[in-house]
């Protein structure tokens, strides 16, 4: 929420300019602070990025905290499916 509103709507609003002219660098700001998960989530973390900072242009803050939290909880239920339906080790005992 700090994130969007600081990088977009604060200098939007300060510079009396759209709030689309700092969509995508606030995005790739986002995709950078989460380059520590690796490649593939900083390239996911920038393209939800543009996809919240969209939705803050358009429907305000509110709307990006809605649409982030609903994302972080399918991604949480996905991953919860994925680890449950993994072949599970027999933790390295052998029956004979």
């Amino acid at each position: 929420m700090y994130f969007r509103a600081a990088l977009v709507g604060a200098p939007a609003t300060l510079l009396s300019a759209s709030g689309w002219y700092f969509v995508v660098p606030s995005a790739v700001l986002f995709g950078l602070v989460h380059v520590t998960g690796g490649k593939t989530e900083s390239l996911h973390a920038s393209v939800l990025g543009v996809v919240l900072g969209a939705v803050f242009v358009v429907a305000g803050i509110l709307a990006a905290v809605v649409v982030h939290v609903l994302h972080n909880q399918f991604s949480a239920i996905r991953e919860y499916y994925d680890e449950s339906s993994a072949p599970r080790s027999s933790g390295g005992t052998h029956e004979s």
